[in-house]
């Protein structure tokens, strides 16, 4: 079976200006060698820069997926748009489909001429890789994990990410691992080989160690680095 050419991206913040030019020889480059797929994985543009992100990646000839990312949800107080979970599941989707990308977070796509499936999802926070490091450690501290609260200042998802009453990170993870889970059924029951695709990493070892000087061989890892 042939090697499909895919191009495979994300975090492109459309909007930034320190993301522009980066941004715009990344379309160029695809335009002039287009390939049979873009996977997209996450914070294309906040606000209105996702459709305007969109709009760029459109003049590139080939289908595209993506998943959601954190930036890509943000609302700010007393938003239009509702809150987060309403762009997420609705207006983010609708963007995709009046442009004919797929959405990854709503179902996975399957290229049986390629004998390949696309899964992906935006995965949220449940803290659980903190939980139990961080209650022996710091016992006191329990509450800045739902705060999302470093001792340097608090993370921007605790305040621009606005999840309707009764919602918590807890359960927006349990309800986008249990799809992700579904997904994945469908994928592997029709298709060879699957690429899966996350925003937010789903498992610790693909996350990034970060030197921290606080941390010591007999201490273990600082306040931060658990958080």
């Amino acid at each position: 079976m042939s090697t499909p050419h895919l191009a495979i991206t994300a975090d492109l913040h459309w909007g930034l200006a320190k993301c522009e030019a980066g941004n715009l020889s990344l379309v160029k480059g695809l335009q002039q060698n287009p390939p049979q797929l873009l996977l997209v994985g996450g914070d294309l543009g906040a606000d209105s820069h996702f459709g305007d992100c969109l709009n760029a990646l459109a003049t590139i000839d080939c289908p595209v997926a993506l998943v959601a990312g954190n930036h890509d949800i943000w609302v700010r107080q007393e938003d239009l748009r509702g809150n987060s979970w309403t762009v997420y599941d609705s207006l983010l989707p609708a963007e995709c489909e009046k442009r004919g990308f797929h959405y990854l977070d709503h179902g996975p796509l399957l290229l049986p001429h390629l004998g390949l499936g696309i899964v992906g999802s935006m995965n949220w926070y449940d803290h659980s890789w903190a939980t139990e490091e961080l209650a022996r450690r710091f016992p006191q501290e329990q509450w800045r994990l739902e705060q999302m609260c470093f001792t340097r200042g608090r993370h921007n998802d605790r305040v621009y990410v606005r999840w309707p009453e009764g919602m918590s990170n807890s359960s927006i993870t349990s309800l986008m691992a249990a799809k992700l889970a579904e997904h994945l059924r469908v994928a592997l029951s029709n298709c060879e080989r699957v690429i899966l695709i996350t925003h937010h990493p789903a498992l610790p070892e693909l996350g990034f160690a970060r030197p921290d000087r606080e941390t010591t061989e007999t201490e273990g890892p600082s306040m931060d680095q658990i958080l």
